[in-house]
């Protein structure tokens, strides 16, 4: 997949991919905001139990009396904050993971590419589930199990990359200098496969945010109102036909949140060259 440079621009610049970073930092400003100016998300006040959204408490009180606009906003951030540590650590590893193994090819290349194939045929939440549990549910286990699940894709756009850029008329007149293939990788082959590498991992961000979000509903990630996923699990679903702001909130923001996140992606994909992001 070979994408321009220009290609970014163009999707920073459409519609949707404007809308979708409008709509990204909003969500982002709004939770800074409640965390901040706000009380603590667990602060708990028995005598306002499930006091409905109006002035003062402007989405409610859940069954503890904790404020919900301070939950949301603080559950919003620590979800976004794993999606993108996610789309970070596995873009970093899986691009130059990938980038190292199709510029070598070889017999190392062909192994590396059948434990990938072994990755990618495990489930997500399978995986994931197996990483938490060997490291406890807490946020750090979630990153490092997500990463490990969405690592396998980059490492084969950024192979693919690598296969066809290696060949290439600079890069062979660079090593027919001398020049290192170490040196190649990072003068050549890096900055034209940036591009590429970066639709992938964009478009990576809005998948994390809902598997981070389905694991901590199933009580093993981030708790409380450290996630929006927990928001929404047992507590909350006792209390929905009672309290039915307790889910919609956290529903919705973790609706627009995921909303945003594809209209990015998306928006990059369509600039790369199609609804896959490939030409």
């Amino acid at each position: 997949m070979m994408v321009a440079p220009g290609a970014l621009r163009r999707a920073a610049t459409s519609p949707a991919g404007a809308g979708g970073a409008l709509l990204l930092a909003a969500l982002i400003a709004t939770g800074v905001a409640a965390v901040a100016a706000g009380p603590d998300p667990a602060a708990q006040d028995l005598g306002a139990r499930f006091a409905g959204p109006g002035p003062g408490r402007l989405l409610g009180t859940d069954h503890l009396g904790r404020d919900m606009l301070a939950r949301v906003g603080s559950a919003l951030l620590g979800s976004l904050g794993v999606a993108f540590a996610v789309a970070l650590v596995s873009g970093v590893a899986g691009g130059l993971t990938g980038l190292a193994s199709g510029y070598a090819g070889g017999w190392a290349d062909m192994a590396l590419q059948r434990v990938i194939d072994a990755l990618m045929a495990l489930p997500v939440v399978v995986l994931a589930l197996a990483v938490v549990a060997a490291t406890g549910p807490n946020r750090t286990g979630l990153i490092v199990a997500l990463s490990l699940a969405f690592t396998p894709l980059v490492v084969r756009v950024a192979r693919a990359s690598a296969l066809t850029l290696r060949g290439a008329g600079y890069a062979e007149a660079s090593r027919a200098m001398g020049a290192r293939p170490a040196a190649v990788v990072m003068r050549h082959v890096l900055p034209n496969a940036i591009a590429p590498w970066a639709v992938v991992v964009s478009s990576q961000v809005g998948a994390a945010l809902m598997a981070e979000a389905s694991l901590s509903f199933l009580g093993v990630g981030a708790r409380g109102a450290g996630s929006l996923g927990s928001m929404l699990g047992r507590e909350a679903q006792v209390y929905m036909h009672s309290a039915p702001w307790t889910v919609i909130w956290p529903g919705l923001a973790l609706a627009l949140a995921t909303l945003a996140a594809n209209l990015i992606g998306d928006a990059a994909a369509e600039a790369a060259g199609g609804p896959s992001g490939r030409k």
